[in-house]
């Protein structure tokens, strides 16, 4: 018992002396005994708590905790407790305890130093700077300030200051191996690897255990070009012996269930916007609920870091940053760690000792320093893919190799990508070559490289920049180097570090990207694409030199990768030497990275989870680690199986076909190898697949035989064994070994012989389960010759062609007669063509728009053949069908389908339930998932799904859930999935949110009358956030936006200052981090975010829904509106009787805006088709169920113009005005142009279907137009009372043709026999796209009609102002553009005079496909000059199937000779249709093509 409550002054000196002697252990022993004596003195436990953070630290905080509760003034304990603390993970509270420490005893500089060590730990490098100098002045040890303060420096590229504080540690120091190894990495920086060599085994000399040291002097070798790749692995395979722990954990009571949830760890200091998180990130959102991520984390990152942020939200996050190795081990081994993923290799931070200790009995490789082998026997696997490590490198690897079938990284884009500029060197003069890779790479050697490259292209400048080239002594080692090579300085530029964001735009600078070696470049790489710069790679002979090669390879660009330097200069100087094509390369390749396998995150995370489902399951199986290769397909085998790895079935999402052996297809001609998912059914490992390809179709056989199981035989036919000859038809048809019924007197034919094989000849070939057949070859014949080989076959697939074009063209009859006789029976017909699709158009048919051309017939084994079929037979059968054919029957008939009929593997086929809703029984998902646009048959099945919903069961409504959700994951665009996942989600009825929000929509719901869209929006409404509540505003503008861009924070800001506080501005993020889209917050009134790419309609609905005013208001979120776009839009609905409003686009660009943009400077009654510019009455919005929810792009406006008329709204409530201006661009580019008219062509099928009044609606909105309801004069409108300011703001000028032309306006009559009128206006209607060469009548007929992009083309130079004039005086649905070509002064029927302009008569016909802004046509109307070249060129220019209605052409023969091109499909009186395809020109044409080009020349034509 202790006689005092105070320790002895004399106790206090022992335990002192002990504590400063470094006696710890006996020290402790002592502070033990002061507690049992003195337990109520704050010193005694003091005493023992300082001795515990040097023995015991899980021990020290408790111990401490009761010092302070004793005396909690003492500075001395809250220092020691700070220090507890924040090695307990309690950071914030260790802070806080040291600063209380500071304030009490300001001059102690140990408080100070501790508080600047702690600070350091946790990344504020900065603020740790102000602690350790206030330490350092109040006399703490200078060599453990210098320590600390030299990685800081050097962290902040401060190299010369650093090496300067280096210096003096070393001189203090000259024997701690922590200061040789901080000297080493210096060194390594700076590319000098000899010197950071030495200072390494110095650290290892004078500590041997030193794991750090040796593992930077093994990451220093990759940098080093005189080290090879065995020379690596033997140094780090020493590790595991120098190394060695001193146990290792048993994981011999592990759960080893392989089809049990995985617990994966992730081990990393790096979990955060650095090159491990951009390129993790993405792939472990797409992993699925069976994997449970565990990130444990070396860094505190904050609430700032965008990727940190991502990854939490994927993991459970751990930070362990104070926790020892050995502490670290222990909690991945407590927390039952499956497969620990170690993301830091040899690099800073790593935990290689807690690795070394085995805490998971599976450990991965990946990402984060991934430069070769680990070479230590803990790790198990190395994830890598098929280029970081090809074939035959497996010997320099200790892990066993995981080669994914892509990249082995998933490079997640930044948010906010600076735009991309002109190449520099258009305006330079000089092409530039950048490097902005770490210039540790930039080693002596590759600078000699360099300057040879340098030389060879005169003139071109070197951009290299990086944290070191604030070096003064790297910059000069650069240059001096380049100069002993003859480069002279001035022709270098050496640039210091920047923000992101900057060092991204700077890439801007740079025409080409020179890779550095060995050590290549990895996310610079991606960067650099990401900006349009193309990369050159030398590959290295680690896999630290093959990350370029991976990425440059999986971005459709492998000519970059060389493997010698004569290459690799090469390659450069190809680029260099072509500045056209390079412009071309700087505008695809963000396109082409972002659609690549390496940005492709789904796909990768369907991968990753096969290899970790893959390598669990074997080790439950009790076998060790094998290596794992992918095919393109995603099969995967390990090295000493032989059949795939196949997943268990509880897993799989899919049903398992369980198929003991692969399907045999044979397919003569190519129709099966060029289904649009052949790679997915390769990849099923169930297919493989030999093609006879008798005319050589098939370009990518290399390719696909990647994915999976396919031979390929070219020149080679199906047939009798003899020779065969292949016909080539001079009028285009596809070459055939079938001879055409045309007469040969009028069709060129050449042939040449090919060799036949017959069915019943073929050794070797166990079974034919599928044979594909195509119709330009004897398919009688082929079947007659095959007759035993086929005697087991499941299915044959015969195309049958109903207009035969060639002679011993199989018909239906002869196939069926064969079918009966051999043991087959006709089931059905798959893959029908119609007239209309063979025209390549998507609109509403015309009177032969369905006229059956050709379709596959589907030949099953007879009734009596079916019955004797074996269970492996019928499963293949119910395989082929259903993957292929999309067929049921068959499927449903298999017991293992019964038997798994109520899980959800089925992912959304059609059942009986569809067909009791009197669907044909087709797999409407293969029908719209198909490239060609939707026609009226398939847009047709399409809403009497979405009509008969209310039929199906519930399981069934999940399943089309689930397959509208895959079908738009990699068809983002496809209208007729988004329409029918609309309508599943409503049939569904059930609620999937949390209950608060799920009670706070339906408030809002029920205030709209919507309750009945409660299972719609609840599925897609994940976020609200009322931050602005008030009772009612006076408007509410709505924007949504699905990617951030740099337009909407002026948009925003724009609304606010123009609207005020009286306008309510709800913003819906639809479907992206909230992150991106910061900047916009403090002017958003109501935040809501959508679960994913809701569609730009139903998300603006979700907006109206948290509107709280009278007046609704949609605005793009990419346009900028004009002062007084509010107030326009208020004005409009106070003043005029109107339910809908639209307003004006106006574009910054000089390219041509659409005539719906601007079509006219007065108001009239139209529909709100500017959906991005509109606004409504909230009462009329809610009354008709707002913007179409089944809409995901496209007619919108007309959609809800429709419903609000039939809700007795009329068409002259629905008014256009020029005042409100939005500054917004139309197109993109001509593939923007193609998708969006495409996505609208296909919403306008569905919406005619849906609608069937439509059409007549169209008529209404004319007459009203026409009466003029809305006041045309604006003095008129200001007598009135009425603001003129909603008058025109843009483009007002008037030409000077309209206002000082003293010619009478002349309105274009049609001049066209009726029936050819009728024609043309029937094509125009069904067409969005139109083309004319002359402009007139026809012009007026397509500008009447609604939403056609029409441009005309004119010589007459008088004529093409009148057509202008008069289209901005008319009231049209459409505004053509007159593209007037001059040719000089003409006469009659635009005929030229003379010859003066005779150069540019060739341009008449060519000009207008090479025009910035022009669009490929789906018709185009020859009626003015030069007519036979206006076909030529269209013939050579169309990208698609396009209609060309040729006028005067029967009556004239002497046009007849463009026969030689194609033929007419069909005369309409003195006119002629051509249905033309895209087609390469034969070379016997081409003298008489030169010929037509020459009398347009001479004025002949």
């Amino acid at each position: 018992m202790s006689q005092s409550l105070q320790t002895p002054a004399s106790r206090q000196k022992q335990f002192m002396d002990l504590y400063r002697q470094g006696k710890h252990k006996l020290a402790m022993t002592d502070a033990e005994k002061l507690v049992q004596n003195y337990p109520e003195d704050a010193f005694a436990w003091k005493a023992l708590g300082n001795c515990q953070l040097q023995i015991a630290p899980d021990e020290a905080k408790e111990t401490l905790e009761r010092a302070y509760s004793l005396d909690p003034d003492d500075p001395l304990t809250l220092t020691a407790l700070a220090r507890a603390c924040f090695m307990a993970g309690e950071k914030q509270r260790a802070q806080a305890l040291q600063a209380r420490s500071i304030e009490l005893d300001s001059g102690n500089a140990q408080a100070h130093f501790n508080m600047g060590h702690m600070l350091y730990q946790m990344g504020s490098y900065s603020e740790a700077e102000k602690f350790l100098s206030r330490a350092e002045e109040l006399g703490h040890s200078p060599a453990e300030v210098l320590a600390i303060r030299s990685v800081i420096l050097s962290l902040h590229f401060k190299f010369k200051e650093g090496l300067e504080a280096l210096n003096r540690l070393y001189a203090l120091r000259p024997q701690d191996p922590t200061v040789h190894n901080t000297l080493g990495n210096y060194h390594k920086d700076m590319a000098d690897f000899r010197k950071a060599e030495w200072h390494y085994r110095e650290a290892l000399r004078l500590r041997p255990d030193y794991s750090g040291a040796y593992s930077n002097e093994i990451l220093t070798k990759h940098y080093d070009p005189e080290a090879s790749a065995e020379s690596i692995l033997q140094k780090s395979k020493k590790w595991s012996a120098r190394f060695k722990p001193p146990q290792t954990f048993d994981h011999g009571e592990k759960n080893t269930s392989p089809n049990r949830r995985l617990r994966v760890g992730l081990l990393s200091g790096n979990l955060r916007a650095h090159p491990v998180g951009w390129m993790i990130s993405s792939a472990l959102e797409q992993l699925p609920d069976d994997i449970e991520l565990h990130a444990y984390s070396d860094t505190d990152t904050g609430d700032n870091d965008p990727i940190a942020k991502r990854i939490k939200k994927s993991c459970e996050w751990k930070p362990v940053y104070h926790l020892n190795h050995r502490q670290l081990a222990e909690r991945i081994f407590e927390d039952d760690i499956d497969i620990l993923i170690e993301l830091a290799g040899h690099g800073g931070l790593n935990r290689l000792p807690t690795v070394d200790t085995k805490p998971a009995p599976i450990i991965v490789k990946w990402v984060g320093m991934q430069i070769s082998s680990m070479g230590i026997d803990a790790f198990d696997y190395f994830l890598s893919d098929s280029h970081e490590t090809p074939a035959g490198v497996d010997h320099l690897y200790t892990e066993k190799l995981i080669r994914l079938p892509d990249d082995y990284i998933c490079y997640q884009p930044p948010s906010d990508k600076p735009a991309i500029t002109a190449l520099p060197s258009l305006t330079n003069g000089y092409i530039t070559f950048g490097c902005f890779n770490n210039p540790a790479k930039v080693n002596d050697t590759l600078l000699a490289e360099w300057a040879i490259l340098l030389q060879q292209l005169p003139g071109s400048r070197l951009f290299l920049k990086g944290g070191q080239y604030s070096s003064d002594e790297v910059c000069e080692r650069v240059l001096t180097t380049l100069e002993n090579h003859g480069v002279e300085r001035s022709r270098v530029l050496l640039e210091g570090p920047s923000q992101h964001q900057e060092l991204l735009k700077s890439y801007n600078r740079v025409d080409i990207a020179l890779d550095t070696w060995p050590y290549s470049g990895g996310l610079t790489t991606c960067e650099a694409l990401l900006m349009g710069v193309p990369v050159v790679t030398h590959t290295g002979p680690t896999f630290a030199g093959r990350h370029s090669a991976t990425h440059l390879c999986n971005a459709g660009m492998p000519e970059l990768v060389t493997d010698d330097w004569d290459d690799y200069r090469k390659r450069v100087l190809d680029l260099a030497s072509d500045l056209p094509s390079l412009a071309v390369i700087r505008a695809a390749l963000r396109t082409y990275l972002e659609q690549s396998p390496i940005c492709d995150a789904p796909k990768f995370g369907r991968h990753l989870h096969k290899a970790l489902r893959g390598i669990w399951q074997r080790y439950c199986g009790d076998k060790v680690p094998a290596a794992l290769t992918f095919n393109k397909g995603g099969q995967a085998w390990f090295e000493d199986e032989s059949k795939p790895l196949k997943l268990p079935t509880s897993l799989l999402k899919e049903f398992d076909w369980d198929l003991d052996s692969a399907i045999t297809i044979l397919d003569n001609g190519c129709n099966i190898a060029k289904r649009n998912d052949i790679k997915e059914l390769l990849g099923t490992g169930h297919v493989a697949l030999l093609v006879f390809d008798p005319a050589c179709g098939l370009d990518n056989a290399s390719e696909l035989s990647q994915y999976g199981e396919l031979q390929h035989l070219p020149q080679v036919t199906l047939g009798d064994g003899q020779p065969t000859p292949v016909i080539l038809d001079g009028a285009g048809e596809e070459p055939a070994t079938l001879e055409p019924l045309r007469s040969t007197d009028t069709v060129s034919l050449e042939a040449f012989d090919i060799a036949s094989v017959s069915l019943d000849s073929i050794e070797g070939l166990e079974s034919i389960d599928l044979l594909a057949l195509d119709d330009r070859h004897d398919s009688l014949k082929i079947l007659k010759h095959g007759a035993q080989a086929l005697a087991d076959a499941l299915v044959l697939q015969v195309q049958i062609r109903f207009n035969p074009i060639y002679k011993k063209q199989t018909e239906l009859g002869d196939l069926t007669r064969w079918a009966n006789a051999n043991g087959f029976q006709f089931y059905r017909f798959y893959s029908a063509s119609y007239a209309v699709s063979e025209q390549g158009k998507a609109s509403t048919q015309d009177f032969r728009a369905s006229q059956l051309i050709s379709a596959d017939a589907l030949l099953i084994p007879s009734d009596s053949r079916l019955s004797t079929l074996n269970e492996t037979q019928k499963t293949k059968l119910a395989f082929l069908t259903y993957r292929f054919y999309g067929i049921e029957d068959f499927k449903a008939s298999l017991s293992s389908f019964n038997d798994k009929i109520d899980e959800d593997d089925d992912r959304g086929a059609l059942t009986d339930a569809e067909e009791s809703a009197s669907l044909a029984p087709i797999d409407i998902f293969s029908l719209i998932s198909e490239e060609d646009p939707l026609n009226q048959e398939k847009g047709s099945f399409v809403v009497d799904l979405a009509n008969n919903l209310n039929q199906l069961d519930g399981s069934v409504i999940d399943n089309l859930i689930e397959k509208c959700k895959s079908l738009l994951e990699w068809q983002k665009g496809n209208n007729a999935a988004f329409f029918i996942l609309t309508h599943a989600l409503l049939a569904r009825k059930t609620s999937t949110g949390d209950r608060e929000r799920a009670a706070s929509l339906e408030s809002r719901l029920a205030k709209a009358n919507w309750t009945h869209k409660h299972s719609l929006y609840d599925y897609w409404l994940s976020q609200e956030s009322v931050r602005n509540h008030r009772e009612r505003f006076d408007m509410a503008a709505i924007v949504i936006a699905n990617r951030f861009k740099p337009e909407v924070v002026q948009n925003i800001s724009r609304l606010r200052k123009d609207g005020g506080d009286s306008l309510q501005i709800i913003f819906v993020n639809n479907g992206r981090p909230d992150e991106e889209f910061e900047a916009i917050e403090p002017w958003v009134d109501t935040w809501l975010k959508t679960s994913g790419n809701a569609g730009a309609y139903l998300a603006r609905n979700i907006g109206a829904l948290y509107s709280d005013a009278p007046i609704l208001l949609f605005v793009d979120d990419d346009g900028i509106p004009e002062p007084g776009f509010i107030g326009s839009h208020m004005r409009a609905h106070e003043e005029w009787d109107i339910v809908s409003l639209r307003g004006v686009y106006r574009q910054q660009s000089d390219s041509t805006a659409p005539n719906h943009y601007y079509p006219s400077d007065k108001p009239f009654p139209a529909p709100p088709e500017l959906e991005g510019n509109a606004s409504f009455l909230a009462k009329a919005f809610f009354e008709v169920g707002g913007w179409g929810d089944y809409i995901l792009f496209g007619h919108g406006g007309v959609d809800i113009s429709y419903r609000l008329t039939q809700a007795g709204y009329p068409a002259r409530k629905q008014a256009y005005d020029p005042g409100p201006v939005l500054i917004h661009e139309y197109l993109r580019g001509q593939d923007h142009a193609r998708e969006k008219l495409r996505k609208q062509a296909d919403s306008w099928i569905l919406l005619n279907i849906l609608h069937s009044q439509i059409a007549r609606h169209f008529s209404l909105l004319q007459e009203a137009k026409s009466q003029g309801i809305i006041s045309r004069d604006s003095a008129n409108r200001k007598s009135n009372g009425e603001d003129t300011h909603t008058s025109p703001k843009i483009d007002s000028d008037i030409s000077k043709h309209q206002n000082d032309s003293k010619r009478e306006l002349i309105e274009p009559k049609v001049t066209l026999p009726p029936e050819v009128e009728n024609y043309i206006t029937d094509i125009y209607q069904k067409s969005s796209v139109i083309l004319e060469y002359g402009s007139g009548g026809s012009t007026i007929i397509a500008a009447k009609m609604f939403n056609k992009h029409i441009t005309s083309v004119e010589n007459d130079a008088a004529w093409a102002r009148n057509m202008d004039r008069y289209i901005e005086s008319a009231d049209l649905l459409s505004r053509p553009s007159i593209m007037h070509v001059d040719v000089g002064e003409t006469g009659l029927w635009a005929k030229p005079k003379n010859d003066a302009k005779w150069r540019n008569f060739h341009r008449d016909p060519t000009h207008v496909w090479h025009h910035d802004d022009f669009v490929h046509p789906d018709v185009v109307l020859i009626d003015g000059r030069f007519r036979r070249a206006c076909f030529i060129t269209t013939f050579l220019m169309i990208e698609k199937p396009t209609i060309v209605l040729f006028d005067d052409y029967t009556d004239r023969h002497y046009y007849h000779e463009i026969e030689r091109l194609a033929e007419p499909t069909e005369t309409v009186g003195r006119m002629a249709r051509f249905d033309l395809k895209p087609n390469s020109l034969p070379r016997k044409h081409l003298a008489w093509i030169l010929d037509n080009y020459n009398k347009v020349a001479y004025g002949a034509s």
